[in-house]
């Protein structure tokens, strides 16, 4: 099968393929090339390798991917004046944010220097120059990292001791505090909560909220999605419960499921506003 017929069919059906795992999706994977290049949104162009876990996920799912992540991501944008896509991958939110135009300044945070690269290609080709790509990660304090490679995909990179990723290192790439960066690039805290951040770094989340505990304590966020994995966490010298009393101890708290959008798939992002019952 031509890949233009499988993107018609993948637009014919609005990403309401059938879901992961099942029989309709075993025979997706049986028609398809090994790398693709797809309208992944509108207006925004790349090609996808579908040997890797994440790319085929976005492609088969579009921007049904993690819902409702992408969705609330979007209501909280709408007014916001920066979004910090931790953990960028490819950019999947940081296109798509843009794909739906929202007036928004976007910085993608990405050590992976492979992936990182392809980022900026992608940005580069679709003529998408007020999203900006740093190839550095977060963490609590600064320092240089070696970062493990992920096996199904290379956004599964971490800077974590993961028992089967460890032992391999695709780069030693530079980690700072977010309060840091923000100094270091001039950003300003906002007089009010209009920024917005997505967070996914295979178990340094953490870590990473610890680096921004001014900007946190300034509630500065309207909004932060963050991925709990405990898994993850663990050989990260963390786990979930920590990190949900580290946002509440900065009084954020988190989205119920009867305040997000209904059809929930993502199992593992969470998703916290500003307490406003508590002051600063």
């Amino acid at each position: 099968m031509a890949p233009s017929t499988l993107d018609l069919i993948r637009k014919l059906f609005g990403h309401k393929f059938p879901r992961w795992g099942s029989l309709g999706y075993k025979w997706f994977l049986r028609q398809r090339p090994d790398r693709i290049t797809t309208e992944l949104f509108p207006g925004v162009r790349l090609s996808l390798d579908l040997n890797d876990d994440a790319q085929r996920t976005f492609y088969y799912y579009g921007d049904r991917y993690e819902f409702p992540t992408g969705s609330v991501l979007a209501s909280w944008c709408s007014g916001a004046s920066l979004f910090f896509d931790i953990g960028a991958n490819l950019g999947f939110f940081s296109l798509l944010l843009r794909s739906k135009c929202i007036p928004i300044r976007i910085i993608a945070f990405e050590p992976n220097p492979l992936v990182n690269g392809r980022l900026k290609q992608i940005i580069e080709e679709n003529q998408l120059s007020d999203i900006t790509v740093e190839n550095f990660g977060l963490s609590n304090l600064k320092a240089v990292l070696p970062l493990h490679p992920g096996q199904e995909n290379d956004g599964q990179s971490t800077f974590g001791q993961h028992p089967l990723l460890s032992k391999l290192t695709v780069a030693h790439a530079e980690v700072l505090p977010f309060d840091s960066y923000c100094d270091l690039r001039g950003i300003k805290l906002p007089d009010k909560p209009e920024w917005v951040a997505k967070i996914d770094v295979e178990g340094f989340d953490l870590k990473v909220l610890e680096g921004m505990s001014r900007a946190l304590e300034h509630k500065a966020f309207k909004g932060i999605a963050v991925e709990v994995n405990e898994f993850n966490l663990s050989f990260c010298e963390a786990s979930a419960e920590k990190l949900r009393k580290f946002l509440t101890a900065r009084n954020y708290r988190q989205l119920t499921r009867d305040e997000l959008p209904k059809g929930h798939t993502s199992t593992d992002n969470e998703f916290y506003v500003p307490d406003a019952q508590r002051p600063n």
